[in-house]
């Protein structure tokens, strides 16, 4: 056997490429480890393409050969080959240069280099995520001095990482009691991962304060040895703060007399106060995790179960009565406020009731009606009882003009006419105190009120007296306003009879005017009239009172009094501004329509 075949069989099945090319390119030798890397099973169809063909890029082969030319010798040249399948192989050839020939070997090390690849690119990740990390994180070496601070740790403590470096706790943090962190930091270096209770920390270098957790973990290193520590840190502060804040009102809530109760979005009961129990006779522990529904005896409890979801729903307060049963079974009168509670975002986050008792409420409310109801038929039966007399009298009278009239003397007519005066002056002021009591008596039945309406039916009704003193009356643009429409026209009809017979030579003016203040509508009656002294205004809504001579402006001095009874029956006010021959303008308030 020759020495050239001989070297050939040795390494035939070497562990690494073994080859022979001429400097042209040629392909003389490759072994089988050799070819496989580049994935041919026959040399000769590799000798027929050329050591060339191989190369990713030519420019490297003729690198290559350069180095062999000038050294004769060339060692871990690293360079990209074609696979047969097209795939590029990264290999590591060492040759030497024998004549014409190259001799030499190379071994794949296509996977080393990704597997280094992936290691650069875990460093360069971790790196990334410890510096743009939503949290801080720390490392300390043996000696619990630090070795490791992100960026997040700079901004919450203002401390830039060269300040930090190679410092230990307590010497950044002197309120940190040095004695405790190393009883945890010697439990961590022992193997154990630890959660550390909330912490406070200050920096007065700059400023920064707040509360932190930190869960601290050993840090080791490749071969399984502990080095130090890992720490996780989360700014606890605003957490904290919302702790303090959700303890301040749990405080408030439980001082308070209304109960409380707060549910979650599914209206299952999270929280009630010591009113509540007081009220229900449950315990919280009863009830935390339960539906309201449970205490509602209401017969309509369905309608209000789902006017209270379309209200909470929308972010709207639902208020309203209901009937409600307590733990032993007894039924009472319960007053509700419901409404959504949000975060910071304005996204709803639970709902929250409070509750009060008002049977006792209810009760005197039934006995007033009564009372005013028993009041109501009293005064209707005094009036009636009243007025018979001055009927008899009336009566009496007209029955003397009709049989008697030739021998009555002129001063006998003259009494006989101021008596029928009299008795029409009582029989008015008896309707206008029934009036004024019933008013006092009977709650106003509110419903929408269309003033422009109303106005006009005042005028209709006072038609005769307008055309008499030929009056007119115009108005801006009137409201649509919450109120009793009977009542509301009575409080027109008093103003304009008022501003016509109140009044000089001048035929009366009268305008109407409206302005919305708020929940209420600010309606203005303004004359041309007589006016008043300013100085008496506040007197002219009591009853009875007249500033003017009753012979000339005869009443009853009940009007404006009843006016004032019906604004503040429904929740307004009634004022009025006046000048002597500068006419008078009424003011009163009454509520915007819902």
């Amino acid at each position: 056997m020759s020495a050239k075949v001989h070297w050939e069989e040795v390494f035939k099945d070497a562990p690494v490429g073994v080859y022979r090319t001429g400097l042209n390119g040629d392909v003389l030798y490759v072994n089988n480890t050799g070819l496989k890397v580049i994935g041919y099973d026959d040399l000769d169809e590799l000798k027929a393409l050329g050591s060339i063909a191989t190369y990713k890029n030519p420019d490297d082969r003729k690198a290559f050969v350069e180095k062999l030319e000038k050294s004769g010798r060339v060692n871990n040249f690293e360079v990209d080959v074609i696979h047969k399948s097209g795939a590029v192989v990264t290999v590591l050839m060492s040759a030497v240069l024998n004549g014409e020939e190259i001799h030499g070997m190379f071994m794949d090390v296509t996977r080393l280099r990704q597997t280094e690849k992936n290691f650069r690119e875990a460093d360069q990740l971790n790196e990334e995520v410890i510096k743009g990390a939503n949290g801080g994180i720390i490392v300390y070496d043996l000696d619990f001095k630090y070795i490791l601070w992100n960026p997040y740790m700079e901004e919450l403590t203002g401390l830039a990482a060269e300040k930090v470096l190679g410092k230990s706790p307590p010497q950044l943090f002197p309120h940190v009691k040095e004695h405790s962190l190393d009883k945890l930091f010697k439990r961590v270096l022992n193997g154990e991962t630890i959660i550390t209770p909330d912490m406070f920390f200050n920096v007065p270098e700059t400023g920064k304060s707040g509360w932190i957790s930190i869960r601290c973990a050993p840090h080791m290193n490749g071969d399984g040895n502990i080095v130090g520590a890992v720490a996780l840190v989360r700014d606890i502060t605003d957490r904290k703060k919302a702790e303090e804040k959700l303890q301040f009102l749990n405080q408030v809530a439980e001082q308070i007399r209304d109960a409380l109760i707060t549910t979650d979005l599914d209206f299952k009961i999270t929280y009630v106060n010591k009113a509540f129990e007081g009220l229900y006779g449950y315990s919280r522990e009863e009830v935390i995790g339960t539906s309201p529904d449970i205490f509602n005896a209401d017969p309509d409890r369905e309608r209000m179960q789902q006017d209270i979801y379309r209200a909470v729903s929308q972010g709207k307060t639902w208020r309203g009565e209901a009937l409600n049963r307590k733990k032993d079974g007894s039924i009472f009168h319960n007053s509700m406020t419901v409404f959504p509670m949000v975060d910071e975002n304005g996204e709803t986050i639970a709902y929250c009731g409070a509750q009060r008792d008002i049977t006792d409420r209810k009760k005197a409310e039934e006995e007033l009606k009564r009372s005013n109801k028993e009041l109501e038929q009293f005064a209707s039966i005094v009036t009636h009882d009243l007025r018979e007399p001055l009927r008899s009298v009336n009566t009496a009278i007209d029955y003397l003009e009709r049989t008697c009239s030739e021998s009555i003397t002129d001063d006998a007519r003259e009494i006989m006419r101021s008596a029928s005066e009299g008795t029409a002056r009582m029989d008015r002021l008896i309707l206008d105190l029934f009036e004024y009591a019933r008013l006092s008596a009977k709650k106003p039945e509110l419903r929408a009120v269309d003033c422009e309406n109303t106005l006009a039916n005042a005028v209709v009704n006072l038609s005769e007296a307008i055309k008499e003193a030929g009056a007119k009356v115009d108005s801006d643009q009137l409201p649509v306003i919450m109120g009793d429409e009977s009542q509301v026209l009575q409080l027109f009809q008093n103003l304009l009879a008022n501003a016509i017979k109140f009044r000089d030579d001048a035929p009366p003016r009268i305008h109407v005017s409206a302005k919305q203040e708020g929940r209420m509508w600010r309606i203005a009656v303004s004359d041309n009239g007589i006016g008043i002294n300013p100085k008496l205004t506040h007197m002219v809504f009591e009853v009875f009172r007249q500033l003017h001579p009753k012979d000339k402006f005869p009443g009853t001095g009940i009007g404006l009094a009843i006016c004032k009874k019906i604004v503040q029956r429904h929740g307004g006010e009634i004022g009025i501004e006046s000048e002597p021959g500068q006419g008078t303008t009424v003011f009163f308030t009454l509520p915007v329509k819902k």
